[in-house]
């Protein structure tokens, strides 16, 4: 639960050590709580919130919209309610004197198997990050199996009104998740008028609960709240499941290795002159191509012609040289994607790209794969494997700078950030890999956090020309941010741009951003 907590929270904000130590303090602070003394943890308190917490989680999880402040608090919360369950319940648990050296070895076998599971089966047998839903499941299951077995727990006292809020939660849960994937097959699976019956059914058993002479309550007086955790249970791990199989069903390919979960989705199917592919990174699109030949070279998703790199595209001086041979160009880009910014490219041009996903590369290059940029682009293309920026301090400590025309800055996963990729040292060496009048694009779009005020202290502090370009998008193109970033204005300065740029003098001022200082709450939505 630890380990899975933390790569949901990691995924989609950014790989920062505070968002590892965040669930690491919940996770110890719950083991000291409950093995200080067994008076800090309470059923009372402590199974219903971790009832609440799954509840809560599951909206969340299955919720890609929600505020990333609830997100990291329901997962927060979550953590801590599982953790308290399971080390309190260990803690009811713990042996004699003479048996404590097994006991706490167990628990640090049990802790190395969770951490074997999570960073090396996990990845190898699931082809997204499903362990937080089995975590989940789990958690809840266990806890189950532990009151079912002790006589004088809760679950076997005649308690109707928990009971029915139990199932009343499960019966809600489908509803209030707002994917409709799920919702639809929740209605396929169950009808209103099955809703309905079961409702009936529910209410004329809890009826008969209330009475505490009747013969149900004789026989066995916490039947209905076993049968009403049984059904959340089922509820649960039914969420949780067909949010698992909605993203089986609906792609054509999914894959995970160490940097994340990658699928591609096929849209508009039964429209030949719509469809197209889409990747996706977690749950952000990194990339559309239509598949109708006279369409498949369009950039689309946040490179379309009204986005910050469209225009700049367009728009290069050097594309309106009088002799042919002065307008090729020379574009470096870090992140791959599935190869989108080679569509710009055209004959004599060379584009270089770094990626450090093997994973995503295999899919951008497959000849008989989904996307068609690279193999269709009509400049050389090479690809670079690897982390980008180490990649070019070795170019430029080896002499051997690139000189680049234009430098996209694009290797975001899903919505987090690779830090290191945003600090005065990384723009040191972009500079240096730019010719003297070259352009730097970096793509700033995020659901979560502000990235201008960031850039525009680093434009300060190298005397650059920038601005900010915003795009809402259109079809198959999305609402995207670009900064562009030059030495001079000769590129900049051209009306097309220009006409475009936002000043960025109004955002906020934040520290300036180094490889031994970052600051993400500064810049948080």
């Amino acid at each position: 639960m630890l380990l899975a907590t933390t790569n949901q929270i990691c995924q989609e904000v950014a790989p920062v050590p505070f968002l590892w130590v965040l669930p690491l303090a919940i996770y110890l602070l719950s083991f000291i709580i409950c093995f200080d003394s067994e008076r800090w943890y309470h059923r009372g308190i402590f199974h219903p919130a971790l009832g609440v917490a799954i509840f809560l989680g599951c909206i969340v999880l299955c919720r890609s919209t929600a505020n990333i402040f609830f997100q990291v608090l329901t997962y927060c919360v979550l953590l801590f309610a599982a953790c308290m369950v399971c080390h309190g319940e260990l803690v009811k648990l713990k042996p004699a004197e003479r048996h404590l050296t097994s006991f706490f070895l167990m628990i640090a076998v049990g802790g190395a198997l969770g951490g074997i599971f999570a960073a090396v089966i996990a990845p190898s047998i699931f082809t997204g990050y499903w362990e937080f839903q089995l975590a989940i499941w789990a958690s809840a299951l266990m806890l189950f199996i532990v009151v079912m077995r002790e006589s004088q727990s809760w679950i076997h006292e005649h308690r109707p009104l928990t009971a029915m809020l139990l199932v009343a939660s499960a019966l809600t849960l489908p509803q209030l998740i707002g994917d409709e994937s799920i919702t639809d097959a929740t209605h396929r699976i169950v009808s209103g008028h099955q809703l309905l019956a079961i409702a009936v059914a529910l209410g004329l058993l809890a009826a008969a609960a209330f009475r505490k002479d009747s013969i149900l309550n004789r026989k066995r007086p916490g039947l209905i709240v076993q049968a009403g955790v049984v059904a959340g249970l089922i509820v649960v791990g039914g969420v949780l499941l067909v949010s698992i199989a909605a993203n089986l069903v609906t792609s054509s390919l999914t894959t995970r290795n160490f940097y994340g979960a990658l699928s591609v989705y096929s849209i508009d199917n039964n429209d030949p002159e719509k469809h197209s592919f889409k990747l996706r990174h977690g749950l952000i699109a990194h990339g559309i191509q239509y598949t109708a030949p006279d369409k498949r070279h369009l950039p689309l998703a946040y490179y379309g012609p009204d986005s910050g790199l469209g225009l700049l595209m367009a728009h290069l001086p050097r594309r309106s040289a009088p002799d042919p041979l002065d307008r090729s160009i020379r574009i470096g880009d870090i992140g791959l994607g599935i190869g989108t910014v080679a569509g710009f490219g055209q004959r004599g041009d060379y584009i270089r790209f770094y990626e450090i996903n093997p994973a995503v590369t295999k899919i951008a290059t497959d000849p008989n794969g989904f996307f068609t940029y690279l193999r269709d682009s009509s400049a050389k293309v090479e690809i670079i494997p690897g982390d980008g920026r180490l990649s070019m301090e070795r170019e430029v400590a080896g002499g051997n700078s690139q000189r680049f025309d234009v430098l996209v800055v694009d290797a975001f996963a899903g919505d987090a950030i690779p830090v290191h990729l945003l600090t005065v040292e990384a723009f040191g060496i972009y500079l240096r890999e730019l010719n003297p009048d070259g352009v730097l694009a970096i793509h700033v779009s995020n659901r979560y956090l502000d990235l201008r005020p960031v850039i525009h202290e680093l434009a300060d502090r190298f005397n650059l020309h920038s601005g900010w370009i915003h795009s809402d998008g259109g079809t198959f193109t999305v609402g995207s941010d670009w900064i562009l970033l030059a030495r001079t204005d000769e590129v900049l300065g051209q009306p097309e741009i220009s006409n475009k740029l936002q000043s960025l003098d109004s955002q906020r001022k934040v520290r300036l951003w180094t490889d031994d200082y970052s600051n993400l709450f500064q810049i948080l939505k």
